[in-house]
């Protein structure tokens, strides 16, 4: 699954399931592996893997931050 946050940050949602293949990607395209976490309405990928509030995994480049902020869910939203 593919996402575009807006601005430069996009990326592709992985399973937690494929952290091995996830985790040889990521030493083979010189990347770091951050996790997708969420807790209420936010939202967040935190460098490394993480299994509390994990939503999936990402590749980014290294450049990033251990933290990076993504946009918070609106509670107002209705499916």
């Amino acid at each position: 699954m593919n996402f575009n946050l807006g601005g430069n940050l996009s990326f592709e949602l992985f399973d937690l399931e494929h952290v091995s293949q996830l985790t040889a990607l990521a030493i083979q395209t010189d990347q770091e592996i951050y996790t997708l976490k969420t807790a209420e309405h936010s939202n967040w990928l935190e460098r490394g893997i993480h299994i509390v509030d994990e939503m999936g995994l990402v590749l980014l480049l290294k450049n990033f931050t251990d933290n990076i902020n993504l946009p918070d869910d609106n509670p107002d939203d209705t499916l």
